[in-house]
């Protein structure tokens, strides 16, 4: 699968079942820069890759922020930005691994996203989605 347009943080999916995993780096504090690499994995390889879905609002996709993934900057929205720096949080102690679609898809690939729609059903079968514990 080749993407349609460059991307300064993709790398083409080479397996029909092929995903990205997004590894956030860790951090001391909630309001800490975010960092991430994007790292691939293939569900006919590895069935039960370790990670946890993330499905929420995309929020204005106007009002966004810049994160670094894969040593570059992207800007993502900020109601994903803040759902990951929480992410990053729930447990300190372990690696926070999460698939979510706005930053694992490259979605300006068109042929990319579609393909990944149709095996969303894998990807979410075993890892299911995080609640995050509501503020205050």
């Amino acid at each position: 699968m080749e993407l349609s347009s460059p991307s300064p943080i993709y790398t083409a999916l080479s397996g029909t079942r092929e995903i990205r995993l997004l590894r956030l780096d860790r951090t001391q504090h909630l309001t800490d820069d975010i960092h991430c690499t994007l790292h691939h994995a293939n569900l006919d390889e590895d069935p039960h890759p370790t990670y946890s879905t993330l499905s929420y609002v995309w929020g204005d996709p106007t009002i966004t922020t810049s994160i670094t993934c894969n040593g570059k900057p992207i800007n993502i929205t900020a109601n994903l930005a803040n759902a990951l720096r929480r992410l990053r949080q729930l447990e300190p102690d372990k690696p926070t691994i999460i698939w979510a679609d706005a930053l694992c898809i490259n979605q300006q690939d068109i042929p990319e996203r579609n393909h990944q729609v149709t095996i969303m059903n894998a990807i979410y079968k075993r890892h299911p989605s995080r609640r995050l514990p509501r503020r205050g």
